[in-house]
């Protein structure tokens, strides 16, 4: 059975902040503005809007009552990606060439960001010049903060925005060629066995880094063979599990490097200091679509040996995640939320969607699919598509042009490069890239035609401004937030161009590759993935305090005030000793001395409430607490209400 988590302390407390509220659920289309646009266009810059868990149990003294209105939550969604740019803009963080932002159109992303953000001096309640408080996560190590939203690096540590430390007994796996050169493409999968399994993953990826630039340097040994490493500078994006969580993860790496042992994992000999771009805390759930060319993704995934939803690692056709157009259009073309990729009450039932080749001429003739997958894209959730498949969203003028205002056009092929924001996960990798041949091996805009929102080119033809010769590129939706935003509730779209990248390692011989590299980045891009992704749940539970008759009635509040989807969540609540049933409210079902209420799954903004009523035996103090679980990606959480107590007589 999968651990749950309940992150409600520590960084997680420190990281939030806020007050909670509850919304109600309202009818969602594409046409109303996201949250994450509404508060960019209202404080000029997509914050996140998770608060913090109240950290007292939520049960106070009182005459009527022994709980408080506040509710206990997960606390889940505290920000812990580090933002690259100016909240509020678009723009790229990265190192571009001349020429870079070509081909760039406004699209209301630049929104000032607030009073004295960018005028050079300490004011308006920042915390550093121009940096925290009102201007969001922009304050760079050394500099003051209060929490750990004010730091680029999301830690604030005794004041002081500083990387996050991890103590000797870390785990690092390494994503460099020097370490990692044979086991490359299965380490990825052994971090998604080990987010499999509730253990969560630190991504490392130092700020502003150059082509071929250290991430973080380290000293350790290794794993199979204890060789020690002494110093060693890891690129390409380390991933490291801290000390605390060890223990559990040796269990599972034992286990792969058994079955793949080219796999290299490192234990860290002594604590180092290194930047945190994303904290992983959930395995995504994918849907592969079965476009006629899925054994492109078909071929990926069983590289880095990562399983459909059934723990299937050969992905057949007959997996439930592998989508044909028909189930992911849905019955009709004028409910867009009605396909595979949604439940009934229309939330996203995936956090990752690819298509690695389907037809211009296909989605031209079944445009529904294209009109449902932009409308998942209003979720938290991330696309990928390769070659053809990219013209074939992009383009459709009814429901595409996710990235671009008029599409775009194909490139030509090259093997000269320019990388730019070599920051971001999705640009993850260590030595030389080659691209392969397609129909479609780059792509360029056409004249008049724009990206919406700056930076979301990453590799380029060595020479050609943005928009000529574009290989692999990313942004959220209509570029709706800035670069990287942490509080973003709006989905990512990547662009990858080329028919079929090679799995054949070692890398540094096989730098074709290099594409299935990135592809496997953009799973853990997927938003589910971090913990700023996943729900953030509300539970209380009220009592009286005090019954004059032997019989008691407990209410139970729910809601999910986070920007994800909790999936499959069932409330439950044991019934006190010396009580014996009554009744349940909104079908609750007695088994044994348990009520269950099968809430399916909660949307943002989703709520509820419910009651039981018991008989007492006699007189004596009840106490009671309810629990909820559900799952985010593959995993499963869970959460306690806070405790009630009621005296009779």
């Amino acid at each position: 059975m999968r651990r749950a988590w309940v992150l409600s302390s520590g960084w997680w407390h420190r990281a939030a902040a806020g007050v909670r509220g509850v919304r109600s659920r309202e009818p969602r289309s594409f046409g109303t503005p996201p949250r994450c646009l509404l508060v960019t266009l209202l404080l000029g810059g997509c914050l996140s809007l998770n608060p913090a868990f109240d950290g007292d149990g939520g049960v106070t003294s009182g005459a009527e009552s022994t709980t408080t209105t506040a509710s206990v939550s997960t606390g889940a969604a505290a920000p812990s990606e580090s933002a690259s740019g100016t909240p509020g803009s678009a723009s790229d963080s990265g190192t571009p060439t001349e020429g870079s932002t070509v081909g760039v159109s406004d699209t209301g992303n630049d929104t000032d960001p607030g009073p004295g953000c960018d005028d050079g001096v300490q004011n308006g309640g920042e915390l550093g010049v121009d940096c925290g408080g009102p201007c969001g996560p922009t304050c760079e190590d050394g500099q003051d903060c209060v929490v750990d939203g004010d730091c680029l690096s999301q830690f604030c540590l005794d004041g002081t925005c500083t990387p996050d430390e991890f103590a000797a007994g870390s785990l690092i796996i390494p994503m460099d060629t020097d370490y990692q050169d044979l086991g490359m493409l299965e380490a990825y999968g052994v971090v998604y066995a080990l987010l499999s399994a509730g253990v969560p993953v630190h991504w490392i990826i130092a700020p502003d880094k150059p082509y071929g630039g250290v991430d973080v340097v380290a000293s350790a040994i290794d794993l199979q063979s204890g060789q020690p490493i002494d110093a060693h500078g890891y690129r390409g994006g380390p991933f490291v599990v801290s000390a605390a969580d060890a223990v559990d993860a040796l269990a599972v790496i034992e286990g792969w490097q058994q079955q793949n042992p080219a796999t290299a994992v490192h234990e860290v000999s002594a604590s180092f200091m290194a930047p945190v771009s994303r904290r992983l805390v959930a395995a995504p759930t994918i849907a592969m679509f079965a476009d006629g060319n899925q054994d492109i993704a078909r071929k990926y995934m069983m590289a880095a040996k990562i399983p459909d939803s059934t723990g299937d690692v050969t992905w057949p056709d007959s997996s439930p995640d592998m989508l044909d157009p028909l189930e992911v259009a849905g019955p009709t073309d004028s409910e867009h939320r009605d396909g595979a990729l949604f439940d009934a009450d229309g939330d996203p039932v995936y956090c990752q969607l690819m298509s690695m080749h389907w037809g211009v001429s296909d989605a031209e003739a079944l445009p529904e699919v294209v009109a449902e997958v932009r409308e998942f894209l209003g979720e938290p959730t991330h696309f990928f598509a390769e070659c053809q498949a990219v013209s074939a969203f992009e383009n459709l003028a009814s429901h595409g042009l996710f990235l671009t205002t008029q599409g775009l056009l194909t490139g030509g092929g090259s093997n000269e490069h320019e990388f730019h924001g070599l920051d971001r996960p999705f640009a993850q990798f260590d030595g030389a890239f080659e691209s392969v041949g397609g129909s479609e091996p780059a792509y360029k805009l056409p004249a008049g035609g724009t990206y919406k929102a700056d930076g979301l080119v990453m590799i380029t033809e060595q020479g050609s401004p943005v928009g000529v010769n574009d290989v692999w590129t990313t942004g959220t939706l209509d570029g709706m937030c800035a670069r990287e935003d942490p509080g973003c509730t709006i989905g990512k779209v990547s662009y990858l161009g080329g028919h079929e990248y090679d799995v054949a390692t070692p890398i540094s011989d096989n730098p074709s590759s290099q594409g299935t590299r990135l592809f496997l980045n953009s799973l853990f891009e997927a938003p589910c993935s971090a913990a700023s992704g996943t729900p953030d749940l509300t539970l209380s539970k009220s009592a009286p305090a005090h019954v004059a008759a032997p019989q008691i009635t407990f209410t139970i509040d729910y809601a999910n005030v986070g920007i994800a989807t909790a999936h499959a969540a069932v409330l439950r609540d044991v019934l006190p000793g010396g009580s014996s049933f009554v009744a349940a409210t909104q079908g609750g079902q007695l088994v044994g001395d348990t009520v269950t209420w099968s809430l399916g799954n909660l949307g943002p903004g989703e709520n509820g409430s419910v009651s039981v009523t018991v008989d007492l035996g006699g007189a004596g103090v009840y106490e009671n607490v309810a629990h909820l679980d559900y799952m985010a990606g593959l995993n499963a959480f869970g959460l306690d209400s806070n405790v009630t107590m009621t005296s009779y007589p």
